[in-house]
């Protein structure tokens, strides 16, 4: 588990002098296989941690991309992030089933995620403070993986690795607001 918060910025923040987006985030994972490279949301949305929705493109029963919608403190859709084959040619010979995915409520977000995997991420399941999604993905993969946040907690943003598929993933937790 990694920590992310820097000293200097801990005490401004602390003392009200600057913007609080690192409080106690906690990296955890991650699950699946090598393939891809690594990809970090919470870095590439600068910090987001308001996720507004889940998405991912499926071909024929693979994950081969996870988007994620940031929305900012007005409720507007201000940062997407995205990992993995997410814009496949228009004559790929793919059988894309196409994007598959929900949308937050305000008050909504999220508490778990869980799947299978073997060499990539081969079904997942989201869990918010409200609803469970439904499977997106196939059914193979010999190995399960599942996190949960704690007490005052909620997903904020994936870690993971993706190339051609979505390879592996992770979470990090944030404190809810």
């Amino acid at each position: 588990m990694k920590k992310h918060c820097w000293l200097g910025l801990v005490l401004l923040c602390l003392t009200g002098l600057w913007p609080c987006i690192c409080q106690a985030q906690t990296y955890q994972g991650t699950s699946g296989g090598y393939g891809g490279k690594y990809f970090d949301h919470w870095n590439e949305s600068n910090g987001a941690t308001d996720i507004a929705a889940v998405s991912l493109l499926i071909d024929n029963s693979v994950i081969r991309c996870i988007s994620i919608s940031y929305r900012d403190a007005s409720g507007n859709i201000t940062v997407r992030t995205r990992s993995g084959y997410c814009n496949p040619p228009p004559d790929s010979q793919l059988s894309f089933y196409g994007w598959q995915g929900f949308t937050l409520d305000r008050d909504e977000f999220l508490i778990g995620v869980a799947g299978r995997y073997g060499a990539r991420i081969d079904s997942i399941r989201f869990y918010t403070n409200k609803r469970n999604s439904a499977v997106y993905g196939g059914n193979g993969g010999p190995a399960e993986f599942g996190y949960t946040v704690t007490s005052g907690q909620k997903i904020a943003a994936f870690i993971g690795r993706a190339g051609d598929n979505l390879d592996a993933i992770g979470v990090l937790y944030a404190p809810i607001r």
